[in-house]
C-alpha cells in the first residue's frame, strides 16, 4: 500500500497488471501481517485492480492460509462492495459531510485529503451534493 500512497498519478496510471505485482511485492515486508491477512490482501489487491484476471489458481494460497470456501467467498463480497461504493461514489461526485471532514483529516492527514480531493475534481464541471448536504 505504501507503493500506492508513495506513487500518486503514476500509481494511479499503472496498468492493473503492474499495480498488481507493485502492490503485493510490498506485503512480504509488513511485519505485522500474519500469513492470513497477507492472503487476504493479495487477494484484495488483485480482485480490485484487475478483476478479470482472476482463476481458480488464485483461491490456492487463500486455502492454504486456512480460509474456507464460505470465508474466502465472505472476503469476495467485501471486496466487491467496497469496489462498487467507491465507483459509485467516484462515478457522482460524492463527497465528504462538512461535519465529518475532521474524522477524515484525522484518519488520513490533511495532505493526503486533498490530494484525494484534487485526484477526484480532475475534469469535473459539475459534483452532486453529498448525501445529506
Amino acid at each position: 500500500m505504501r507503493w500506492l500512497w508513495r506513487g500518486g498519478a503514476d500509481a494511479a496510471a499503472c496498468a492493473p497488471a503492474a499495480a498488481v505485482a507493485a502492490l503485493c511485492a510490498e506485503l512480504p515486508g509488513v511485519a505485522f501481517l500474519t500469513d492470513r491477512k497477507r492472503e487476504i490482501l493479495r487477494y484484495a489487491i488483485r480482485l480490485t485492480l484487475s478483476p478479470r484476471s482472476m482463476r481458480e489458481a488464485h483461491l490456492d494460497p487463500l486455502r492454504s492460509a486456512g480460509l474456507s470456501d464460505d470465508e474466502i467467498h465472505d472476503v469476495a463480497h467485501v471486496v466487491a462492495c467496497f469496489s462498487y461504493m467507491n465507483r459509485l461514489a467516484d462515478g457522482l461526485g460524492v463527497s465528504i459531510l462538512a461535519a465529518r471532514e475532521p474524522l477524515a483529516i484525522k484518519l488520513f492527514g490533511e495532505e493526503a485529503l486533498t490530494a484525494h480531493r484534487a485526484w477526484g475534481l480532475q475534469g469535473r464541471s459539475a459534483i452532486i451534493q453529498p448525501i445529506g448536504g
